[in-house]
């Protein structure tokens, strides 16, 4: 557990430090959390990496405090996945037996293209919508994961992809997205 998210567990029950992280997630009041913000990322560097950083650490603290539910597994594209309404789902079956019937993805779809279409400046504001859209249907967030993918943005893109629209068994979080890995474990 990186010591961003093990603070977080400690401190979940603090419902004023909750309350300034939250604050980290509106631009006009961003600058209460970065007393906290501070011991995790470097707000004063001008280098575009750690500047990503921060707005890493910023996401994934507010969302947290917004939305801490134990329990959640795999990344974006699996959550988005876990929130398709069952039309949705059908066409998601059609696009991967490869079936020529209707293939309308629908809303969820478009908000990973979404996703997936952001830059490093970007992603983070557009996560965010999908992770509150996600505490509203009581869908619990792999923080652990979100900040991994979101700190490795964008070579994150493709396995959010293949989690929502890859075969159930492409799609499996322990599968070797890596080509190359693949073939010399083989």
């Amino acid at each position: 557990m990186s010591p961003l998210l093990d603070f977080l567990r400690r401190h979940e029950r603090d419902r004023g430090l909750m309350a300034v992280l939250r604050c980290g997630l509106r631009e006009s009041q961003e600058v209460r959390a970065w007393p906290v913000l501070a011991r995790f990322c470097d707000l004063a560097s001008p280098v575009e990496k750690d500047r990503h950083r921060c707005r890493v650490v910023r996401t994934v603290a507010g969302l947290f405090a917004t939305h801490p539910a134990a329990g959640g597994s795999g990344d974006m594209g699996a959550l988005c996945l876990a929130l398709c309404r069952e039309d949705e789902r059908a066409g998601l079956r059609s696009w991967r037996s490869g079936n020529e019937g209707e293939r309308n993805e629908g809303p969820m779809a478009a908000r990973l293209r979404s996703l997936l279409a952001a830059g490093p400046e970007e992603i983070c504001a557009r996560v965010t919508r999908v992770a509150l859209y996600a505490k509203s249907r009581d869908l619990p967030v792999d923080y652990a994961q979100l900040e991994k993918d979101l700190l490795a943005w964008p070579r994150s893109r493709r396995a959010w992809a293949q989690h929502f629209w890859g075969s159930a068994g492409a799609g499996a979080p322990d599968a070797v997205s890596d080509p190359e890995a693949a073939e010399g474990a083989s």
